[in-house]
């Protein structure tokens, strides 16, 4: 029930996520499933209270609750942590990752803004990055192939962030330290490129399932390359049903 709890949690936050994962086979789905809803977990927490004490304390929980699983503890019963704990303990998988993944929502808590570019890109590798990272981990690529999934999440978040962009601003954040036309499709064109590099790692391909959570995130960038002022206006978006579409090509042609 634990997993379908999860399940449940991506299909009404993360639909795009969920029907990614939905692809996989049922072993798959059952590894990536506590992951996802682990990360919706985290990453909502900045945004449930304006009080940013009781977020700190949420995410302090998290990240004294994974401490304690790397170490061997069993945890008290838990919709997320629960089977996440189990994923965790059947898998070679780095506490680092985990780590630096929930001290980067910190930032979303204090509502701090991003001042140079470099700061955003570390932002984006310690969340997006990171995720990808511990999927890829789960399906079996090694180490010396990690960082080629990192670099996939971190630019396939960049894209996710720019679909953020206009939101963000509406809750009073400064989510861009550079909102020049020039600026953000310098950004985009280093995300493209990091796209670019990580689908020529054929060691990824094994790590398909994970990497089809990230599949709008080309047409997106091209997007954004082209007409950077659609990131302020709101309009990178496309239809559910491109969307849709993608994904089910991708998945049937094992492509990401």
């Amino acid at each position: 029930m634990s997993i379908e709890t999860c399940a449940g949690m991506l299909r009404k936050s993360d639909p795009d996520r969920f029907l990614a994962t939905m692809t996989a086979p049922p072993d798959v789905r059952a590894k990536l499933f506590p992951l996802y809803a682990f990360n919706l977990e985290v990453a909502h927490l900045p945004w449930v209270s304006a009080e940013p004490m009781i977020a700190e304390m949420r995410l302090q929980w998290w990240q004294d609750s994974i401490a304690a699983v790397f170490r061997g503890d069993t945890p008290d019963p838990h919709e997320v942590l629960t089977p996440l704990a189990d994923v965790i303990r059947a898998h070679d998988l780095q506490q680092r990752e985990f780590h630096d993944l929930i001290e980067a929502r910190r930032r979303d808590t204090y509502a701090q803004p991003f001042t140079e570019t470099p700061q955003l890109w570390q932002y984006l590798q310690d969340t997006s990055g990171n995720l990808m990272a511990i999927a890829a981990r789960l399906l079996g690529v090694g180490d010396n192939r990690i960082i080629a999934a990192q670099d996939y999440g971190t630019a396939a978040g960049l894209a996710n962030y720019l679909l953020a962009v206009p939101e963000l601003k509406a809750r009073g954040r400064m989510p861009l330290p550079d909102e020049s036309k020039e600026a953000i499709q310098s950004m985009v064109r280093e995300a493209l490129q990091r796209l670019k590099q990580s689908r020529k790692s054929q060691s990824l391909k094994q790590a398909l399932p994970a990497l089809l959570t990230a599949c709008q995130a080309h047409p997106t960038l091209k997007m954004a390359a082209k007409y950077p002022a659609k990131v302020l206006s709101g309009q990178l978006q496309r239809s559910d049903f491109r969307r849709k579409g993608r994904l089910l090509v991708n998945s049937m042609l094992g492509r990401c």
